[in-house]
């Protein structure tokens, strides 16, 4: 007795090949994965690192932040572990110091400002402001780059029309208007 099955082979064949194949990938990331022998970003610097009993001071030189983290009295001294929470909270206090600065240097309308990275400024982008600001508008230094150091007047904030970038848009001493990201700036005095 023959039987006879309305079913191709072939297909099956393709169909379990490609299940195999898509296996081989999972395992070629999760198996054969290159080893990172970089360190993270996070930690990249110049450090002293000095450990006295169950503490351990770590010092940014570039920065000059200094934490100090200690072992509890019940645990193992592990420097695995101590180096781990020295990093966290080195990084959670430079993050704190940023906010802080930020906070201070708050530029507002009217403040004058310094340029310290020209690098930040917009020489043809004048689209940001509102269409009200005309006056503004007219003054704007078009196609003319920033210098670095040089000082203006802060007359209009915003956000860039595309990106999550926060403008300046200020007043040099010559009368002409500038765009520039925030980060481009320092607040040198209030107006």
């Amino acid at each position: 007795m023959m039987l006879f099955f309305d079913y191709d082979v072939t297909d099956a064949i393709k169909k379990i090949q490609a299940e195999v194949d898509e296996c081989l990938k999972v395992c070629e990331k999760v198996i054969f994965k290159k080893p990172n022998n970089n360190a993270p970003k996070s930690i990249k610097g110049d450090y002293d690192l000095s450990i006295h009993g169950n503490k351990i001071v770590l010092v940014d030189n570039v920065d000059g932040v200094t934490i100090e983290t200690k072992c509890h009295p019940e645990d193992n001294f592990d420097i695995g572990i101590g180096m781990t929470e020295a990093f966290n909270k080195l990084n959670a206090k430079k993050e704190e110091i940023k906010k802080r600065k930020l906070l201070d240097q708050k530029i507002k309308v009217g403040d004058i400002i310094k340029i310290v990275n020209a690098g930040y400024g917009y020489s043809t982008y004048y689209q940001w402001l509102p269409y009200d600001s005309f006056d503004l508008i007219k003054k704007f230094d078009f196609g003319h780059p920033l210098t670095e150091g040089m000082i203006g007047t802060v007359k209009y904030i915003g956000k860039h029309q595309n990106d999550n970038v926060t403008l300046i848009y200020f007043e040099d001493k010559k009368g002409l208007c500038h765009t520039v990201d925030i980060k481009g700036v320092e607040k040198i005095k209030k107006d």
